[in-house]
C-alpha cells in the first residue's frame, strides 16, 4: 500500500470477514506491543483526508505537551482532549 520508504514501516491492509472480527482486532490491538511488536501498530481504515487531520491532531498534542514530565493532551475519537475530560474507564452507567 503506498510507496516503500526507508524512513517510514510500510502499511499492510488486513481484510477481515465481518465487522465483528473488525471490532475485535481493533480492541485487542494494545496487547500487541506487550508481544515484542513493539513497533506494530494497529489503526481503522482511514481516507487520505482523516489520516491527514489525525496527523494533524497528533502534532498539536505533541506541541501541547512538550516540556511536561506526563502528558496532559490526547488525541481522542478524532479530537484533542485534555485528559481530565477523559471518563476513569468505569462502566459508563452512572
Amino acid at each position: 500500500m503506498g510507496r516503500s520508504s526507508a524512513s517510514k514501516p510500510r502499511l499492510i491492509k488486513v481484510v477481515v470477514p465481518s465487522k465483528y472480527y473488525w471490532r475485535k482486532a481493533l480492541a485487542n490491538a494494545r496487547h500487541v506491543r506487550g508481544t515484542g511488536y513493539a513497533e506494530v501498530f494497529v489503526r481503522k481504515s482511514m481516507t487520505a483526508e482523516e489520516r491527514k487531520n489525525e496527523h494533524e491532531l497528533r502534532q498539536q498534542d505533541k506541541e501541547k505537551n512538550k516540556g511536561k514530565a506526563a502528558r496532559e493532551w490526547v488525541v481522542y475519537r478524532g479530537q484533542l482532549r485534555h485528559i481530565s475530560e477523559l471518563t476513569s474507564g468505569g462502566s459508563g452507567n452512572v
